[in-house]
């Protein structure tokens, strides 16, 4: 079998994604280190290959990144143990508490309440206005208008098709004959018409 990710043994355990599923072989001593920079134990070695990768020159030190990953083998699973609901209640709990915690030490925010800390002002617009709607309506009547175009178009072109080399193209001929053999003589608006 091949090496796994932390996403495929948590798919396989069920109901774990990678960071719950890391904090989990962290907790039974597979890894050490911290979120984004584990590394294997030496309990953990005996399941573990390291994979390198360097994503290529882009002229930048940004694009130019080398970076690591952790894959295991299937026999890890057997290893790992059995993992009980609460576990894993307990495991996504954590991964929250530490995405929060990270989240305010990176922005300043308090995610408890999103929207206490991103309040929206609720105003009506002037004049019973609104601009959402408007521009809902524009769309559907862009799109009506389009459509229906397209329609008028599909019925008129082969008629007008047909008028333009049945009706005129011949008369034009015609009068084209007529002028080259008679080039005093104009033709009357009754020749032209259909």
């Amino acid at each position: 079998m091949y090496p796994m990710s932390a996403t495929q043994i948590g798919r396989k355990i069920g109901g774990l994604g990678a960071a719950e599923t890391n904090r989990l072989l962290k907790e039974r001593g597979f890894l050490e280190g911290e979120a984004c920079d584990y590394r294997p134990t030496e309990k953990g070695k005996e399941y573990t290959t390291i994979e390198s990768f360097h994503a290529g020159t882009g002229g930048y030190a940004q694009y130019n990144r080398y970076w690591t990953t952790i894959k295991y083998n299937p026999e890890i699973l057997d290893a790992i143990g059995e993992v009980t609901p609460e576990d894993k209640v307990r495991l996504s709990e954590a991964v929250r508490e530490h995405r929060k915690a990270a989240h305010e030490r990176n922005f300043g925010i308090d995610t408890e309440d999103p929207i206490e800390t991103l309040p929206v002002e609720e105003s009506e617009p002037e004049g019973g206005e609104n601009p959402v709607a408007d521009a809902i309506g524009a769309a559907v009547l862009t799109i009506a208008a389009v459509y229906l175009a397209k329609k008028v178009y599909d019925v008129a072109a082969p008629k007008a098709r047909s008028w333009w080399t049945n009706k005129v193209a011949p008369k034009l001929e015609s009068l084209k004959k007529r002028k080259g053999e008679d080039a005093e003589t104009e033709p009357s608006p009754d020749e032209i018409e259909d």
